[in-house]
């Protein structure tokens, strides 16, 4: 698990029910910015994003609040992240089109097949890794889905310390990998039929011809999960 401290000033230190839910959130940002800093990200705090540029991708995870926050009670962190391809971004620029390489998003890694439950469970995790919910569905499968929000009112730094395990777990070392064939297979392996990837299939297929030159092993498996037809 990341070690994370606090700062001595910090007003996380010292939380109270009148404590400015923004407050709150801005600190959380800071210090989740400054890990990630120390990993060669850049961390732009005035609207908190971290991004991440290197050979194959580059990463955007932005942190939103909400409106309905509450002091004492609710303060919103909401994990938005965008993946884009630097293979795919050259096509862009070539087709003459504004996606800039986009082809994945957080949501794209945040439901997955479990075979190891019983066909129709669906399990909900918040980002400290907490079962929030369970239900049973009209499914011939089983999924785990891990949730972008999280109330951070009273957060502690073990619950900060989770939550950027997840944010590595779930999306960073995810999308790092996916330009091995192996790691790629297992992406696709675990999602769930019929998935939406990066809003649109089409961005993803495209990515799969740039990258893995349209593997038959991929194309293969993509077709059985209708990702193509």
């Amino acid at each position: 698990m990341n070690n994370v401290e606090f700062p001595i000033n910090s007003i996380l230190n010292k939380q109270t029910k009148n404590t400015a839910p923004k407050e709150i959130f801005q600190a959380v940002c800071d210090i989740i910015g400054k890990h990630y800093e120390s990993l060669g990200f850049r961390y732009a705090r005035s609207r908190p994003k971290i991004t991440l540029k290197n050979s194959d991708f580059e990463i955007v995870i932005a942190f939103w609040s909400s409106g309905s926050n509450m002091a004492g009670s609710y303060v919103n962190l909401e994990i938005i992240g965008h993946a884009y391809s630097k293979k795919l971004a050259k096509q862009d620029k070539i087709d003459g089109n504004t996606f800039k390489g986009f082809v994945l998003s957080h949501a794209d890694f945040w439901t997955k097949i479990n075979t190891s439950n019983p066909k129709g469970t669906i399990k909900t995790y918040l980002l400290d890794g907490k079962l929030a919910n369970e239900r049973i569905e009209n499914y011939d499968y089983a999924i785990d889905k891990y949730n972008c929000n999280y109330n951070l009112y009273g957060v502690t730094e073990e619950k900060l310390g989770m939550i950027i395990q997840y944010i590595d777990k779930f999306f960073i070392n995810q999308i790092k990998e996916l330009v091995e064939k192996e790691k790629m297979l297992k992406f696709l392996t675990e999602l769930p039929p019929r998935s939406q990837l990066g809003r649109e299939n089409e961005r993803f297929c495209k990515f799969i011809e740039l990258q893995f030159n349209n593997d038959s092993d991929l194309i293969s498996i993509m077709t059985e999960k209708e990702i193509i037809k």
